[in-house]
């Protein structure tokens, strides 16, 4: 049974490390599958003791799983994200996982498995360096299985610290040496990876990780308070802020705009009017609604130049206190951080180099939690269960009286919940994989038989916004604007992407109506003032409608503005804005 155990732990973690763009639907498959059947492993070996010592430090966590819950029933899946399935299969998964660690067996099959996984994204990373595999994102060099370098190196920079505690552990008792050669490599690749990422926010995740271990094993403030006078320690601390003030200074400047770019967001999501403070808008609302905001914001006229220049398509909030805050509201939000915080000032009278590990690769979440969005990548949700089960595990008590039916009914009540959720999931993943088939005949101009596979997605993926986006992409090229426009005014009220207006002004200007083609592309300026595209196709339809001296004043603000990232485009849409002022002042002659 343990090595069964063992096993599936292994699939559970590596399905998530194949969960590139292109592997997506195999990854969550895969991840559903095993979940059902890795509850139905485990209810068998805690079946009877589940209950016994649950209560005393997973009460928030089961708070929050029926917080979850409740919401789904209450407000179904409102955005149509499989995220949705995940989220809820993670924490039914944590209520088992709280006793099956108890298990040192289990713990080090799970620290086994976080090893494996770790060299598995060092492969797949440098690899990637030196040109032997493609990233499955063009934008990046490297990404690891994540695709993007930011959230690969925040996956990097929560498992190191867990990585070094193990590796003290052995070189602290002269254990296995070539084990701790294993474990010091897996750290040197792990840390030049993360430094080759220039990502700060693992940068830092990393350092206070590493800081709380070190300090654990070798006990430097402890050293610092007895050998140190009061006077010393004062010009170190003084030294120590004068340190950080230049090192948050050196961090802010490396990458200014990434920094002032996420002080936007948060200063727009923060003003927006708030619908329903106590219970959220709905996990995934954040990215659904955050458009209109900014996209009201700047219409208000409150944006500087500064703030329209680094404006962009936004899908998260950058800190997920603020993110939680708005898509569960102030009840999800203190239930979540809630057993977060339990965890943390958890004490326990044996640390263990797995409890310490633990701890510090939480401390590092916490700070990805401030400046990135880790709980939107899968890979670290999973790895926050882990993480929170491993510290919140309860050493057994079998004084408390339990009446036996209830040892048979919550497992059995879990595994119903685990299997519900997870068949929900998959019937998602097969909407996701009908859209991928619509996308694939779309590519071919097979318009027909793309409509055909998204009709059969559309009662699965009818609030999913980037399915209907693409539904209607089809539809306009299938030459039927009214169902598109249609199409989009859904699409608009669950997704983000300005894109939703460039479309839906595309199908007005087709059907004649070219003052609704106008206010759909002003849309997209409004949402995202730094984009060219939209201004460039209103300059266009300002041409048709005969308003030459409008066109020639927004094609000169086109030919002024700061290009964000220069490319092909661009210089293309300026040239032809070019040749525009130019004949437009020719003829004013």
């Amino acid at each position: 049974m343990k090595k069964l155990i063992s096993i599936l732990f292994l699939i559970l973690f590596v399905s998530l490390h194949i969960s590139c763009p292109g592997n997506s639907v195999v990854s969550y498959a895969v991840f559903f599958v095993v979940a059902i059947v890795l509850t139905c492993v485990t209810m068998r070996c805690i079946q009877g003791r589940l209950i016994k010592d649950f209560w005393h430090g997973n009460t928030l966590a089961l708070l929050y799983l029926l917080f979850l819950i409740a919401d789904w029933i209450i407000r179904g899946n409102a955005y149509g994200s499989v995220y949705c399935f995940f989220v809820i299969v993670c924490w039914l998964l944590f209520i088992y996982w709280g006793k099956l660690f108890e298990s040192r067996y289990i713990q080090r099959i799970v620290l086994c498995s976080i090893i494996a996984c770790a060299w598995i994204e060092i492969a797949v990373g440098f690899g990637q360096l030196y040109g032997l595999m493609e990233n499955s994102s063009s934008f990046f060099q490297f990404g690891g299985s994540l695709g993007n370098p930011g959230a690969y190196s925040g996956y990097l920079s929560v498992i190191f610290p867990m990585v070094l505690s193990v590796y003290l552990i052995y070189r602290r008792h002269r254990k296995n040496e070539d084990l701790q050669n294993v474990l010091l490599a897996c750290l040197i690749f792990m840390l030049v990876l993360i430094v080759l990422s220039r990502s700060r926010g693992a940068w830092l995740a990393c350092l206070i990780g590493c800081v709380f271990v070190i300090e654990h094993y070798y006990g430097v403030l402890r050293s610092i308070r007895k050998h140190f006078s009061c006077a010393q320690r004062l010009a170190l601390s003084v030294l120590l802020g004068v340190g950080l003030l230049g090192g948050a200074f050196f961090l802010y400047k490396f990458k200014a705009d990434s920094a002032d770019g996420r002080l936007l967001v948060w200063k727009v999501a923060l003003q927006a009017s708030r619908e329903n403070i106590l219970f959220g808008d709905g996990l995934c609302s954040f990215e659904a609604n955050y458009s209109r905001w900014q996209r009201d914001y700047f219409a208000s006229g409150e944006g500087t130049e500064r703030e329209k220049y680094l404006a962009d398509y936004v899908t998260c909030a950058y800190n997920e206190f603020l993110q939680v805050f708005i898509d569960q509201g102030t009840v999800g939000m203190l239930l979540f951080f809630g057993v977060i915080l339990f965890a943390l000032l958890r004490k326990k009278s044996h640390c263990s180099h797995v409890f310490i590990g633990a701890k510090a690769s939480l401390l590092g979440f916490l700070v990805l939690c401030c400046v990135s969005y880790p709980l939107r990548i899968p890979l670290l949700y999973l790895h926050l269960i882990i993480v929170l089960a491993l510290l919140l595990t309860q050493e057994s008590t079998s004084r408390q009286h339990i009446v036996k039916w209830m040892n048979f009914v919550m497992p059995v009540c879990i595994l119903i919940a685990t299997v519900f959720f997870s068949m929900m999931g998959l019937w998602m993943i097969y909407g996701i994989r009908l859209l991928e088939k619509g996308l694939e005949r779309a590519a071919h101009e097979d318009w027909q038989g793309s409509m055909a596979q998204y009709q059969k997605a559309y009662p699965i993926m009818n609030n999913n916004g980037t399915f209907l986006f693409c539904y209607a992409m089809t539809l306009t090229s299938a030459n039927r604007p009214e169902k598109s426009i249609e199409m989009l005014k859904r699409a608009e009220s669950k997704s983000s992407n300005p894109s939703i207006y460039n479309l839906m002004g595309e199908n007005y200007k087709s059907i004649g109506n070219l003052m609704a083609a106008r206010d759909a592309y002003q849309e997209a300026v409004n949402t995202v003032p730094s984009h060219m595209y939209s201004r460039y196709k209103i300059v266009g339809l300002l041409m048709d409608m005969e308003h030459k001296d409008e066109a020639r004043e927004l094609a000169n603000e086109i030919l002024n503005m700061k290009e964000k990232v220069p490319s092909v485009a661009v210089r293309e849409i300026k040239d032809e804005m070019r040749q525009i002022v130019k004949e437009l002042s020719n003829k004013n002659r």
